[in-house]
């Protein structure tokens, strides 16, 4: 709100309070407390008469059978109430039991496959080099690429690399040999690509470059500088053939690609970024012959995996048992397996391996190293010529334990290494929720534990094992899986179902019990019926009529009653007395409010009636009629129940916003909403209400035309609104006859009417003393001077005004003369914002709308 909005008194949507309100209020509050008390002193002599003596102990045996029912049915009630949810935590735990063994089952007998895969291969690689002659460490297996990828697709790894093992003594010898057979990488390269790319084309993928542009994309110019650049101290003897140049070149834009570097020519140690000869009279020596993804750094080959220190160790171990090793897993507690490069290169490996397509679902799992020994040859004497290393993703061997019934259940693996993570397991995927133990401690007692080194070593047994398969190393690091519930599962059988039956228990009992103490309500069922009659028709009399003219029906039978209150003899005939009174009161207050009317229609006086007409002159009051413009034409061509739908809308929208600002509704004439302050409850300030009043109108009409148009027709959008307002005497009360009601009089009615009847379409006109009402109370700048003087019938030319309201129907715009402010947070001020608050004035029917 503006500053001279504030010194003005406020928007006219309710921001103002003026003086006069807070008493107003005050004296409405207390007149419905008086008629409050007047109800609740009929409710009081109606207890009254219940309480009889013999109603009394009636009720005592009543008490008493329901007691004992009511004992019984919450007996049986939690006898089946703990039945039920005993069925659903043994449906729970046995569920839980069988999908905990399950998953350790499946778990070990993916990792046993695992095994088997990898055994496979080792022999493929000894199959070959005793038929071909060859001798390791001088051993080079043809289409490995194709190999790598079979076992990749049997055991779900995304990588697998070969490593020969070298002695010092061999090792000038196998340097020769690689610097000579070292050009079958390049074929083995584009063989590689060359089948990932008709495989993505056969299946409808997106079809990637080559290897050496994914791995461009998918390494950062960081990790791709992190590639030793194959500067070498010395070269070996010899070079290159022209055509093994030719495929060590990859022409870009007439630039050879960086990560395109010659081959190292001897094995190597990293150390930083550079490459050193390892030291003479050391070993062994491990380098990388082989790979699956093919990778794009041919400078890779030939790296002697044992210098590196992360992967080192269980390395050695394989060499001193003659047994796999499951290593730690990667980047998770104090165990880390590989260096940034390392993770780099072992990203790209995800990157163009069968999961390329959904690498994102493992990006941040863990996986571990498993490292197997190939031997050179069958026997019992055999020795190891070389290592076979691949990933284990944890989260793939838990995949075949999905199916309908895992509601949710958390699988932690733990190592020797002290190294633990979590998993859950749902109906359709593994999650893997983060390093540490992340179980629910609530469920601790009915864990689910499995040793994998004790499960495989177990299972061994000739329908298991193939003759060249070798133990598992546990020594190193042994893994341990353990398998919880969660609060998901458990809310799956544990559920509200005992409550629901437990409660229908009741309400059936409750339903018995009331059949039993039926004759007791028959007893009293005719004094019932006679009441809730004269209590509807009470109800008839409030809907037809102001409280304030209520009360002066009541009191007419007020007098009569009030001496009987006094009778010093209060037994129970007396009470039965007063029961009758109290009953014929009340439907006589409503036979005489209403079919007197009658009398006076036939005897065309008042004789007859027991009280006198009720009729009032209220000298300050404001009349508001407001007409709907089009409404004729728009109607005749609709269905009639288009029209009520349509007019039930808007007057009902009008009617709550008469009941917060504390507006009078007299009645609907047709299309024409007639309303009134001032009146029958006194109102100071009531030419302001009923400008906002109009106001709220105008914009409820035009967000109910829009909403209505959806349903309607977006004809509906041509209609209008007319309001005018008029101040002055107004005359109003009951007009008795058939169908009576409360109606207003006068000519500040037929002034309001002929104000709506020249407004401009949309807009709210309002006389001279409208005017002057508002500029009193401090609302001049709600004001705009109608130019020229209107001519009205029966009144002659007069000065009217319109109200600044918001152009509702156009754009919505908002100025400091505004009025846009549509709540006030003080429901008991009738000139502040009255949306919220109590209305002062009842509602009710009205007269017919007055015109010349």
């Amino acid at each position: 709100m503006s500053a001279q909005e504030k010194k003005d008194g406020g928007s006219l949507d309710g921001g103002s309070s003026l003086a006069g309100g807070s008493s107003q209020a005050e004296s409405d509050v207390s007149g419905s407390q008086k008629n409050g008390n007047k109800r609740a002193s009929l409710i009081t002599e109606r207890q009254k008469i219940l309480n009889t003596s013999v109603n009394r102990r009636i009720l005592g045996v009543r008490v008493a059978v329901f007691g004992f029912l009511l004992l019984s049915t919450l007996a049986v009630s939690l006898a089946v109430y703990f039945y039920l949810r005993n069925i659903g935590k043994k449906d729970f735990d046995d569920t839980f039991d069988a999908q905990a063994v399950r998953i350790l089952e499946l778990f070990h007998q993916s990792v046993a496959e695992r095994l088997q895969a990898i055994d496979s291969l080792s022999t493929m690689i000894t199959t070959l080099a005793l038929n071909t002659g060859s001798t390791f460490p001088n051993v080079t297996i043809p289409n490995f690429e194709m190999l790598g990828c079979n076992f990749r697709i049997v055991s779900g790894a995304t990588f697998v690399s070969f490593s020969v093992l070298v002695t010092d003594d061999q090792r000038a010898g196998w340097n020769a040999y690689a610097q000579q057979n070292q050009n079958f990488y390049f074929p083995s390269l584009a063989a590689d690509t060359e089948q990932r790319i008709m495989q993505d084309e056969r299946l409808g993928y997106d079809t990637n470059a080559s290897s050496i542009d994914l791995f461009q994309r998918n390494l950062g110019q960081e990790d791709a500088d992190a590639i030793p650049s194959a500067t070498f101290k010395e070269e070996a003897d010899g070079a290159a053939s022209a055509d093994s140049q030719h495929h060590r070149s990859l022409q870009q834009g007439g630039e050879q690609n960086p990560l395109y570097t010659q081959f190292a020519p001897f094995i190597y140690n990293l150390e930083g970024t550079t490459m050193q000869i390892p030291e003479p009279g050391s070993g062994p020596y491990m380098p990388v012959w082989h790979n699956s993804p093919v990778i794009p750094i041919a400078g890779l080959l030939k790296q002697n995996v044992l210098d590196q220190p992360a992967i080192a160790e269980p390395i050695k171990t394989v060499l001193a048992t003659k047994e796999a090793v499951i290593a730690g897993v990667d980047g998770i507690g104090g165990d880390t397996q590989a260096d940034e490069v390392g993770v780099s290169i072992f990203q790209y490996f995800l990157q163009v391996g069968q999961y390329r397509h959904d690498q994102e679902e493992f990006v941040v799992d863990p996986v571990s190293t498993f490292h197997y020994p190939v031997f050179n040859n069958f026997s019992e004497a055999r020795e190891i010529a070389g290592l076979l290393s691949t990933d284990i993703y944890w989260k793939l061997h838990f995949k075949a334990s999905l199916n309908d019934e895992l509601k949710g259940i958390i699988c932690v693996i733990e190592n020797t290494r002290n190294q633990t993570f979590s998993f859950k397991l749902t109906p359709d995927d593994v999650i893997y929720v983060g390093s540490e133990d992340r179980h629910d401690s609530d469920f601790d007692d009915m864990m689910f534990e499995a040793d994998m080194a004790e499960y495989l070593n177990s299972t061994k047994s000739a329908a298991t094992q193939s003759y060249t398969s070798v133990g598992f190393n546990h020594a190193y690091a042994n893994y341990k899986i353990r398998v919880y519930p969660t609060s998901e599962m458990k809310d799956e059988y544990i559920t509200s179902e005992p409550i629901i039956y437990t409660v229908a228990i009741i309400v059936v009992f409750l339903f018995t019990s009331s059949v039993f103490i039926l004759y007791d309500c028959l007893v009293e069922r005719r004094q019932r019926i006679v009441m809730d009659r004269a209590m509807k028709s009470g109800a008839v009399v409030s809907s037809l009529f102001p409280e304030t003219v209520q009360d002066r029906l009541y009191n007419a039978q007020g007098a009569s009653h009030e001496k009987d209150e006094d009778d010093p003899h209060n037994n129970d005939a007396g009470i039965r007395n007063k029961a009758n009174l109290l009953n014929n009161s009340i439907m006589t207050i409503t036979r005489r409010s209403v079919n007197d009317v009658s009398a006076l229609h036939q005897n065309g006086s008042p004789h007859g009636l027991s009280t006198a007409p009720i009729a009032d002159k209220f000298e300050n009051a404001t009349i508001l009629f407001a007409d709907l413009v089009e409404f004729t034409k728009w109607s005749s061509a609709r269905q009639p129940e288009e029209v009520f739908h349509f007019l039930e809308t808007v007057y009902g929208n009008f009617d709550r916003l008469a009941r917060r600002k504390h507006v009078f509704k007299v009645e609907t004439i047709g299309d024409c909403y007639l309303a009134a302050t001032g009146l029958p409850t006194p109102q100071p300030d009531h030419a302001t209400i009923m400008c906002q009043f109009a106001h709220a109108c105008m914009k409820s009409l035009h967000a109910t035309l829009e909403q209505l148009s959806e349903t309607l027709g977006a004809e509906v959008m041509d209609l209008g609104l007319r309001i005018g307002i008029h101040s002055g005497e107004v005359t109003a009360g009951v007009l008795r006859g058939e169908k009576s009601r409360f109606q207003v009089f006068g000519d500040t009615v037929n002034t309001a009417s002929r104000m709506e009847s020249s407004c401009e379409t949309n807009k709210i006109q309002c006389s001279q003393t409208v005017a002057d009402e508002l500029i009193l109370n401090g609302h001049m700048h709600w004001l705009k001077s109608r130019e020229g003087l209107v001519n009205v019938k029966g009144k002659g030319e007069m000065q009217t005004y319109f109200l600044k309201v918001d152009d509702v129907f156009g754009s919505n715009s908002r100025g400091s003369n505004s009025i846009n402010k549509a709540e006030d947070t003080n429901p008991q001020s009738p000139t502040g914002g009255l949306e919220d608050g109590k209305s002062h004035s009842s509602t009710g029917t009205g007269s017919e709308r007055t015109r010349d």
